[in-house]
């Protein structure tokens, strides 16, 4: 039997991305509609949206799909729907749990709540309730960062000496998904020093803020998040220096290449990084909500589960108070 689904918000991230021509062209999937509809074993059944427009646009791209902007409007099915897609701003989302009291799984866009007490009430809700969650921190669903994981970054890059990260558009919005892989490849953090912040205005999150901090993983691989101006250009993106070269992750994580040493051309007894020659490596970073709905199905471990999610929204939450104290 197939499980049954429920998408609750239906913006860009549910299923409209794909209007936008550019992410079309270069995504085979870049929304939860389409990897949901790819997916054998998961059949969606409901829609829940609170903008007519966006309703109208639902039941175009859905025809068969119930399509409601209230639970109770859908007495019918709530006792049904075994899987909640969650991508409505986070001020709204502890209603839902509770309207469906036969949920075995969660698919919820991060952050958690509008607040870390808030994420801490999602958080103790879900386990409470004994659900799956899988939050789409997407990175963790890519199958050559997986790689990188588990073994290929000392194989390209031998011991790991530092880690350089930029992101724009908001700590809570972009730079949160870049601690979140940060602690995905490096492991857990041990320190955090902050350098400064000021408020972002293009964040899609109240009150987000840009924070430049630096810091330590346990592992001894120092780090700094730099933040960047969208209005110039977009990036969210890595670049890891390695005793044998440097490592880039840019362009959204889209693109991955390395550059690796050679004899330096100035002086004699030292090496240098070629950046003449870039080594691109493929990434299937489009595929990653494919893979994230594939282990809803399987129930394999979880790569992104609530517990890491929260441990993410406690340090930009240290970062946000640190900068109130600045």
């Amino acid at each position: 039997m197939a499980i049954k689904s429920c998408i609750i918000g239906f913006g860009s991230i549910a299923a409209q991305n794909i209007f936008d021509p550019v992410m079309s062209k270069n995504y085979r999937c870049s929304s939860h509609l389409q990897a949901i509809l790819r997916q054998k074993g998961i059949e969606l059944n409901l829609i829940l949206e609170s903008s007519a427009k966006s309703r109208l646009i639902a039941k175009k791209m859905t025809n068969k799909v119930e399509v409601y902007d209230k639970p109770d409007k859908a007495e019918h099915l709530v006792n049904k729907i075994e899987l909640l897609i969650l991508t409505t701003p986070p001020e709204k989302r502890l209603e839902f749990i509770d309207s469906f009291p036969n949920l075995k799984s969660i698919v919820v866009e991060k952050p958690l709540g509008v607040n870390l007490s808030e994420s801490l009430i999602f958080c103790k809700k879900v386990k409470k309730k004994r659900i799956y969650c899988a939050v789409n921190y997407w990175r963790r669903y890519v199958k050559q960062f997986i790689k990188l994981k588990n073994g290929g970054l000392q194989k390209m890059l031998g011991r790991i000496q530092s880690v350089i990260s930029i992101y724009g558009n908001g700590i809570r919005n972009n730079g949160i998904h870049l601690i979140d892989f940060s602690r995905f490849l490096f492991g857990e953090i041990l320190s955090l020093e902050f350098i400064r912040g000021f408020k972002c205005n293009r964040s899609p999150i109240k009150n987000d803020l840009n924070i430049e901090f630096s810091g330590f993983f346990k592992s001894g691989i120092s780090f700094k998040f730099i933040p960047i101006d969208f209005s110039f250009y977009r990036d969210n993106g890595l670049q890891i220096i390695g005793e044998k070269g440097i490592l880039s992750i840019l362009n959204d994580s889209r693109i991955m290449f390395l550059n690796k040493t050679r004899k330096n051309r100035g002086i004699s007894n030292f090496n240098e990084v070629n950046f003449s020659k870039n080594n691109f490596i493929n990434i299937d970073y489009d595929l990653a909500l494919p893979n994230l709905y594939k282990e809803i199905v399987t129930k394999d471990n979880c790569n992104s589960p609530i517990e890491n999610a929260l441990l993410n929204e406690k340090i930009v939450h240290n970062l946000v108070e640190k900068h109130k104290l600045s």
